[in-house]
């Protein structure tokens, strides 16, 4: 086999090992990730609960201060009444009366039911980051077992990008150039294999002519159809 297009297979197998980082990655960080996300969700909900409450309380201590206010309306009509004289008087006087203890038993209906929904408020914020703490403990762990995997992962990264600068200084620097150009389009199937006389790029069938250059190996052979730099597949090799 050219010494050029061995050397280009080994280097599109590392890429495809460099390629395959990123999906580890992820992978390793799939279940952290969760747990940080729902983590963010509950510390969401929490502050949007305690917001309500917040305003909840601000609502009823509205209501206070107008109880106050009606209280002393209150004292000031019965102060009034005695003074009054005539019926007309009497009676407007008596409806005002009315109207404001209809509207101190409404204040006092409101700041209760406020200081239920207050109380409701903090005790589901309660509760939840009670459940945060659990989660948060989740994550340290989750993180301390991570590190020794992802300090694995990146040794590995080391070594295979290692591997990678050398087999590239030894490459003439127009293959891998011609290897580069292609690689841009066709990313981890710049270079495949020919099975049953078909490209596995793009699965068409190329020329007998074109199959017994691939089968020789003696120079860099691409796809005529769709310019994927091909070899001779292992099946192909053994039944060869």
């Amino acid at each position: 086999m050219n010494q050029e297009l061995k050397k280009i297979i080994e280097l599109a197998q590392i890429d495809a090992e460099i390629d395959s980082f990123g999906p580890k990655e992820e992978s390793l960080k799939s279940e952290l990730n969760k747990l940080v996300e729902k983590s963010n969700g509950i510390k969401a909900k929490v502050e949007e609960l305690n917001d309500e409450a917040k305003e909840c309380k601000f609502k009823a201590n509205k209501h206070d201060a107008h109880l106050k206010e009606l209280s002393a309306k209150l004292a000031d009509i019965s102060k009034k009444s005695a003074t009054l004289k005539t019926e007309r008087e009497i009676k407007a006087l008596q409806i005002e009366e009315e109207i404001a203890r209809e509207q101190v038993a409404f204040a006092n209906e409101e700041i209760s039911r406020l200081d239920n929904v207050e109380h409701s408020k903090k005790e589901e914020a309660k509760k939840l980051e009670e459940s945060l703490a659990e989660i948060s403990e989740q994550i340290k762990s989750f993180e301390a077992s991570l590190a020794g995997d992802l300090k694995e992962l990146e040794g590995s990264k080391k070594e295979v990008y290692a591997k990678k600068d050398k087999l590239v200084f030894e490459i003439n620097p127009k293959v891998y150039s011609f290897y580069q150009k292609i690689k841009r389009w066709a990313g981890s199937t710049t270079v495949v294999p020919v099975v049953g006389k078909a490209c596995m790029g793009c699965n068409i069938q190329i020329t007998d002519n074109d199959y017994r250059k691939v089968i020789r190996s003696e120079e860099i052979i691409t796809c005529p159809n769709c310019g994927r730099i091909l070899y001779l597949g292992e099946t192909e090799a053994e039944n060869g």
